[in-house]
C-alpha cells in the first residue's frame, strides 16, 4: 500500500504520532466494555440505518475520553488552516467507531449539497478527521485487524485517477485529514476489530 508520505504529497495531511500508545491502549480496553448500536446515515434529514450502504458499530465513549479527543483536535487547528489554506471554525463532536469482520462503509463524501435536508454541520463541513487506534495486520494478532483499508479517491488532477482509490495503511495512534468533499470508502474488515475516532471541522 502506499506509504504516509505518498499521501502527504497529494495534499492529506497526515499526524503518525497523534495519539501515544498508552492512550490507544487505554481506549481500546475502554471500547471493548462499552455500549454499541449499529451506525446510522444521514438519508434526507433523517438518520437511518442501511446496511447495503454502512455497516459498522457506534460506541459510546466515556465523556472524558471524548473531552481529552477533543482538546487535543483543537490543539492542530493551526496546522490544519496552514496545510488547507482554509479558515476552521467548529469542530464536530468526535465519534467513535468499532468495524467488525464484514463491516464496511461504501463510497461516500462528508459534506452534502446545501440543497437537501441536513444539519448545518454536513452542508458545511470543510475538512474530515479520522484518528486510528489500532494498525493493521496481514495476520491476525492481538489489537490488530486485516483488510478495513481506507480509500481516498480524486487525490490525482488527472481524469484517468479519479476513479481510483488509493488505500491507506493506517498505524495505531495516526491521525489523516482531509478535505471534506473527497469521495472515500472503508473495505470490509476480513480478520480483528478496527477502531477509529472520527470528526470534522467546519
Amino acid at each position: 500500500m502506499p506509504s504516509a508520505a505518498f499521501f502527504e504529497r497529494l495534499g492529506v495531511f497526515v499526524d503518525p504520532g497523534f495519539l501515544d500508545p498508552q492512550f490507544c491502549e487505554s481506549y481500546l480496553t475502554e471500547a471493548q466494555t462499552c455500549p454499541c448500536e449499529p451506525a446510522r446515515l444521514t438519508r434526507y434529514g433523517e438518520a437511518v440505518t442501511d446496511d447495503s450502504r454502512r455497516k459498522t458499530g457506534q460506541l459510546q465513549i466515556s465523556p472524558t475520553t471524548i473531552k481529552g479527543i477533543r482538546e487535543r483536535l483543537i490543539a492542530i487547528k493551526p496546522r490544519l488552516e496552514t496545510h488547507f489554506e482554509v479558515q476552521l471554525h467548529a469542530l464536530e463532536p468526535p465519534s467513535c467507531y468499532r468495524y467488525q469482520v464484514g463491516d464496511f462503509f461504501g463510497l461516500h463524501r462528508d459534506v452534502i449539497d446545501p440543497s437537501l435536508p441536513g444539519s448545518k454541520f454536513e452542508k458545511n463541513r470543510l475538512v474530515s478527521l479520522i484518528i486510528f487506534l489500532n494498525g493493521m495486520s496481514a495476520e491476525p494478532s492481538p489489537q490488530t485487524f486485516g483488510g478495513g483499508a481506507l480509500a481516498l479517491y480524486g487525490l490525482l488532477n488527472d481524469a484517468r485517477g479519479q476513479n481510483y482509490g488509493f488505500p491507506l495503511e493506517p498505524e495505531q495512534g495516526q491521525l489523516i485529514a482531509f478535505r471534506s468533499d473527497l469521495w472515500h470508502e472503508v473495505k470490509p474488515v476480513t480478520h480483528g476489530e478496527r477502531f477509529t475516532i472520527v470528526s470534522w471541522f467546519v
